[in-house]
C-alpha cells in the first residue's frame, strides 16, 4: 500500500514539473497596429541562422516553446508566405534565460 502511494505521488510530481517546463517561453503575435491576436502564424526561434524551434500560434496568438537558454532570433510570419513577404515580425538577439512572454506585432502588409 505504501509503495502504491509512493508511485502515485511520484507520477503526480513528475506531471507537475513537466507542465511547468512546457510553458517556460511564450511568443505572443499580434495583428498589425492592433492588440488582436494573430492565429496560425508560424514562429521560428533561430540560433546562428539555424531553426532550433518552430510552431504555429494558437487562436490566442501564442506559440509555446521549451528552449535551452541562449540567444535567439525570433521570427513570425503566416505559414503560406515566406518571411518578409506580405506580413512578418522579428526580434533579433533575444536572450532567453527563464520563463517569459515576448510580444511580436506583425508589420503592415507589403504591396507588390
Amino acid at each position: 500500500m505504501v509503495f502504491l502511494i509512493f508511485v502515485i505521488s511520484s507520477l503526480f510530481l513528475s506531471t507537475s514539473v513537466s507542465a511547468q517546463d512546457i510553458d517556460r517561453f511564450n511568443v505572443k503575435v499580434l495583428e498589425n497596429m492592433s492588440e488582436d491576436p494573430a492565429a496560425n502564424v508560424w514562429v521560428l526561434l533561430k540560433q546562428n541562422g539555424i531553426t532550433m524551434y518552430s510552431g504555429l500560434t494558437n487562436t490566442s496568438g501564442y506559440a509555446t516553446f521549451n528552449p535551452q537558454n541562449g540567444t535567439y532570433d525570433i521570427y513570425a510570419y503566416y505559414p503560406e508566405i515566406p518571411p518578409n513577404v506580405v506580413q512578418s515580425a522579428q526580434k533579433l538577439g533575444h536572450i532567453i534565460n527563464g520563463p517569459e512572454t515576448v510580444k511580436l506585432q506583425l508589420g503592415p502588409p507589403y504591396k507588390d
